[in-house]
């Protein structure tokens, strides 16, 4: 009777060992996949930062077109936007310099749009 009991207890023991190296497995793989998330998520935000910046840049070109080569003046942090299109995509992606989204309109020197 003991030696069935020692041999369930054994079992049962046996098992939750695999159960235990089961969950640990499931763990790690749980941590990598949390790492590459991680950098996923690293990589679109310095992809977004590098599309605003050419977009940015595109803009000024268009601007210094329109005004006949003559530069334009320095832009400081404050300023509000040159375009249209700037206006909206500092609305829609906030600005990165200052580490805000979602900036309201009238945020940006629009005032109130109809």
């Amino acid at each position: 009777a003991w030696q069935s009991q020692l041999e369930a207890e054994t079992a049962a023991l046996k098992e939750e060992r695999r159960l235990r190296a089961e969950l640990a497995s499931e763990l790690e793989g749980a941590k990598v996949a949390q790492a590459q998330a991680a950098q996923q998520v690293a990589r679109l935000r310095q992809s977004e930062e590098e599309f605003l910046e050419v977009k940015l840049a595109s803009q000024e070109m268009q601007v210094l077109r329109a005004s006949g080569g003559r530069p334009l003046p320095p832009r400081r942090p404050g300023d509000g936007p040159t375009s249209v299109p700037e206006a909206a995509a500092m609305a829609i992606f906030g600005d990165l310099e200052l580490g805000r989204s979602g900036v309201a309109l009238w945020e940006l020197g629009l005032g109130e749009m109809p």
